[in-house]
């Protein structure tokens, strides 16, 4: 552990007032007074032996001189008077008196500010008149600062705390990946690499950012993987990650300036922190292609798996962004005119540097109408306007796609709220601008005052099993305010979805397949005539489809209570994709020429089936899984996916 506080860096910065020496003499760092803890991770510091603290494994240093049980005896008077539980009093006891390491678990009970003020108090009456009593005062205030550090710790961390030996303080091995076949006979020299692994990620979590300034430009190291550099004069940022010994530059890479680590990528250089250590451990096996790159790939886990499951990189994301020389005025023009703001959602690094240059002109934007700013940002991302150009060329561009005088009133009382409803449709920039232009101007036909609800308009323009999309801007009236208030209406729990998917989404299936055209009083009818013709239609389709049977499949199948039945003509599959929203009839050909063979997964006291499994079938009868779909589409649990799975290994033509 005491390599752990060498490598963590400057130690006044994470102790505050109390800070370390470096004695020549001994060559180690010395703490000078009981530790205050400042850290997030569970990296806790060695303390000198000479002197008590709560991680020191010495005793009180008892003189001769003084009864050891005197000294026992305040310690029971003051565990008492501090009404600590009687489960508690021994790991108490042995910690004060005889430097025994506690378990964290037992000081989650002082963590409380009331038994924190009774237990201050207690220290500050129980009096030092001997050098073993200071010793004690010395571990009982050192066990009041852990306790209000412990309070800011995830409740993973503390776990993992839980889950370290006090003998070795060596992490549960439990926690580590699998070894790879190859490398089970290095077992006893891979192990402890993985423990050095998780005392420097423990190291890097508590000060994950070394910050290097110069002429024109600063350095911000993260957690010793990856650093971004910050060029003042061109205005630049460039990224360069850790390889096996240095630093190179990574072109045209960018990072997230204020959600930073989004996901696993910075584990692949930290790893290659340990690559010689590696090496070493390996011996003559490094050499061989089969063992260097799937034992690197394991230390490369490691690192993510330790650092998942100590819940910390949330605490550290913290202090990274707050050590990203970032200027809040550009940050916060820059979220004013963007259009598409996610909650925890970041900045990336070319965002920024585009803002940071044209940071007069976002100003500007922000300050004349920061409602509409985002809908200006948009079209400028889209570069269907410049960045010099102003408002009005806005509005001329948008009466070029149809949008009149009250669309423009509706976008300047807030675009934000208008395209709320795109956010995470993963569609397209380019096709978000033209749902939008649409949605515009379905509320100018409408004569909306305000945004339609968000659910009814991303049911508009999701993707459906419908290879057709509908017209939105064209929609009847009459559909649209009886849908609206369909959804704005009191609804129990769940009928919002049933309405939505099973009425609203099959009448716009039929709208855009069959081009209805309506007459003026037909547009302005209520819901549940549309709903009518839908079924009408449905039933008039069932009938006239052109009905093809095959013969193949397999009968008699059940699993888990489910009927598993082949479905053998083309008028099932039609009515059975019409009720599931996928479209099973376009392999009406396929398994009429026997090369494909569909299942239906049915309950007894459904209606509607649970499942389909499609299968491509081989010149031997058996099949080829090709999928295995739900409603909509959707995925299905991993079980029914083995049973798939083992249904294409059996024969299905006879």
């Amino acid at each position: 552990m005491s390599a752990v506080v060498e490598s963590v860096g400057s130690t006044s910065e994470l102790q505050g007032s109390r800070v370390a020496h470096f004695c020549g003499r001994s060559n180690r760092w010395v703490w000078r007074g009981p530790p205050a803890f400042k850290l997030d991770p569970p990296c806790l510091p060695e303390a000198d032996p000479e002197q008590a603290s709560l991680f020191s494994p010495a005793g009180a240093p008892m003189d001769d001189w003084l009864d050891a049980l005197a000294v026992r005896d305040r310690v029971d008077a003051l565990l008492a008077a501090a009404r600590v539980p009687g489960s508690h009093r021994r790991g108490y006891a042995e910690h004060l008196c005889d430097g025994v390491l506690i378990d964290p678990g037992l000081v989650l009970w002082l963590g409380t500010p009331g038994r924190l003020r009774r237990w201050r108090d207690r220290i500050d009456a129980l009096g030092a008149e001997s050098g073993a009593l200071v010793a004690v005062c010395d571990r009982a205030r050192a066990l009041l600062d852990y306790a209000m550090a412990m309070r800011n710790w995830p409740r993973a961390a503390l776990l993992a705390l839980q889950r370290q030996r006090p003998s070795g303080r060596a992490f549960d091995v439990t926690m580590f990946p699998p070894l790879p076949q190859r490398l089970g006979e290095l077992r006893h020299t891979l192990l402890p690499l993985a423990m050095r692994t998780r005392a420097l990620l423990y190291a890097a979590f508590a000060n994950p950012t070394r910050i290097e300034h110069g002429a024109g430009y600063c350095l911000v190291e993260v957690l010793g993987a990856f650093r971004l550099n910050f060029d003042w004069q061109r205005r630049f940022i460039t990224v360069s990650q850790r390889h096996v010994s240095d630093y190179e530059c990574v072109r045209y890479a960018q990072a997230d300036l204020l959600a930073p680590l989004p996901s696993d990528d910075w584990c692949l250089p930290f790893a290659c922190r340990l690559r010689q250590d590696l090496r070493t451990a390996l011996g003559w096996a490094w050499a061989h292609e089969d063992i260097e790159g799937p034992a690197f790939t394991w230390l490369t886990e490691v690192v993510k798996q330790i650092a998942r499951q100590s819940c910390l990189i949330d605490h550290v994301r913290a202090h990274i962004r707050e050590a990203y020389p970032t200027d809040r005025r550009v940050l916060h023009d820059l979220r004013t005119c963007t259009i598409g703001l996610w909650r925890g959602r970041g900045v990336r690094s070319g965002r920024y540097i585009w803002a940071w240059r044209h940071a007069d002109l976002l100003r500007q934007r922000a300050g004349e109408a920061p409602r509409l700013a985002p809908l200006w940002g948009f079209a400028v991302s889209l570069k269907l306007i410049g960045v010099r150009d102003d408002f009005h060329v806005l509005r001329q561009r948008l009466a070029e796609y149809g949008v009149t005088t009250a669309g423009w009133r509706l976008l300047c009382r807030g675009s934000r709220a208008v395209y709320r409803p795109f956010n995470g449709m993963g569609t397209n920039p380019q096709q978000t601008w033209e749902n939008l232009i649409a949605y515009v101007c379905l509320l100018q036909r409408a004569q909306a005052t305000e945004p339609m609800p968000a659910c009814f308009v991303r049911a508009l323009f999701a993707r459906h099993w419908y290879a057709e999309t509908p017209d939105v801007a064209a929609l009847p009236l009459g559909l649209v305010r009886g849908a609206i208030a369909q959804i704005r209406r009191t609804l129990p729990l769940g009928e919002l979805d049933a309405f939505l998917e099973h009425e609203l989404t099959p009448v716009l299936g039929w709208i855009a397949r069959t081009h209805p055209v309506f007459d003026s009083n037909q547009q302005r009818a209520p819901w549940r005539w549309f709903h009518a013709r839908y079924l009408a239609w449905c039933e008039n389709k069932r009938r006239t489809v052109l009905k093809v049977d095959w013969a193949h499949g397999i009968d008699g199948l059940r699993w888990r209570g489910f009927d598993v039945v082949p479905l053998r003509d083309s008028t099932t599959l039609w009515q059975e994709g019409e009720c599931m929203r996928t479209c099973l009839h376009t392999y009406v050909e396929a398994c009429a020429s026997r090369t494909y063979i569909i299942y239906s997964i049915r309950a007894g006291n459904r209606l509607r089936p649970v499942a389909h499994i499609g299968l491509h079938l081989l010149a031997d009868g058996t099949g080829r899984l090709d999928q295995v779909k739900g409603f909509a589409n959707s995925t299905v649990e991993p079980a029914l996916l083995e049973f798939a799975k083992r249904l294409a290994r059996c024969r299905h033509v006879g």
